[in-house]
């Protein structure tokens, strides 16, 4: 599972494989890279960062709902499924006694139209007819989670270590919560609402997108807490990176976490300065990669002449044949 619209973006790491667009907003909107060599993911989990790893139990395009039940019992992935999810799980040869079904729905898919629970009560009854184990919904063995999108259902075990769908419901979310080595420990780090740490799968793939190099010169305009410009030089292997905010928790956030690549790496520089997106003390035609998750239609709301002030400054400073990359989640 990697963040929603950057799909190709991760298919060469993953190659050969099937992308399946999700949803375009929600909790459902990731895509789902279909792939048998994922396994690596075990070893080096930090090689390439991914929002989640399931095992396929099966993807039906255009499936009713009730006809999803009987799909599911008749899978012929469940063997290979189930020998992915022992090793990941470190069960060894133990078989699951028990179970729970835990479904999400695209927000795409009116409420109206199919329940939730709908969908989790055909993922269960598919998987009781098929191997009779017992259902439980708070001692379970292993979990089946069904993805309802507007092109079909995704059935799959869950991987990722420590990941249960079922309590990150509960909170509010699905998909687990995403760790980064280039990131300090909470314990070090107090971002609050307003400075938002954002998922190192999405760093990782706007990079990807950008096609930095380790020579390159990358700036991030409105760099929040700093997760962009340290994940390039992290795991991209820059040199040199320069960052900026208009927060000044944000700036003492990024500051941070640039001391904290000294512990990562002694090559890796990033420079943090506060500034006004619009003014940038920079010359022009400079940096090589720019690159932004800009808050604005997203975390927050601004006028459209701010954005095309913003957007006008960042093509002042990129350098001719230069690569921008600019995140927004909706339109502004």
């Amino acid at each position: 599972v990697v963040p929603g619209g950057l799909g190709t973006t991760f298919s060469a790491h993953f190659a050969p494989c099937t992308v399946i667009s999700g949803a375009t907003r929600g909790e459902a909107a990731v895509d789902f890279v279909l792939t048998a060599s994922a396994d690596r993911l075990l070893t080096s989990p930090h090689e390439v960062p991914v929002v989640a790893v399931l095992a396929l139990v099966g993807y039906y395009p255009g499936i009713p709902l009730d006809a999803l039940n009987t799909a599911i019992q008749s899978s012929e992935s469940w063997k290979p499924a189930l020998l992915l999810w022992r090793r990941w799980r470190h069960r060894r040869d133990d078989e699951p006694h028990t179970f729970r079904a835990t479904a999400m729905r695209s927000d795409d898919v009116s409420a109206t139209d199919l329940r939730v629970s709908d969908i989790a009560r055909a993922v269960a009854s598919g998987t009781w007819r098929r191997w009779k184990w017992a259902a439980d919904m708070s001692n379970y063995d292993a979990e089946v989670i069904g993805v309802w999108l507007t092109s079909g259902a995704l059935i799959g075990l869950p991987l990722t270590p420590g990941w249960h769908a079922c309590q990150r419901t509960g909170k509010g979310g699905f998909w687990p919560v995403e760790a980064s080595r280039a990131q300090p420990s909470s314990h070090h780090n107090n971002c609050g609402p307003s400075q938002p740490i954002l998922r190192p799968s999405v760093c990782f793939g706007l990079l990807q997108l950008a096609g930095v190099r380790p020579t390159d010169l990358l700036a991030d305009p409105m760099c929040g807490v700093g997760s962009l410009p340290c994940e390039a030089l992290h795991r991209f292997g820059c040199g040199y990176a320069l960052c900026g905010d208009n927060n000044r928790a944000a700036v003492r956030d990024a500051h941070r976490r640039s001391r904290a690549l000294g512990t990562l790496s002694a090559a890796p520089v990033l420079d943090v300065a506060r500034w006004d997106v619009r003014c940038l003390p920079l010359r022009s035609d400079l940096v090589d990669v720019l690159i932004v998750d800009m808050p604005w239609g997203n975390r927050g709301k601004a006028a459209p002449h701010l954005v095309r002030e913003a957007l006008a400054e960042v093509a002042r400073v990129l350098a001719p044949g230069g690569r921008a990359v600019v995140l927004l989640v909706r339109a502004v």
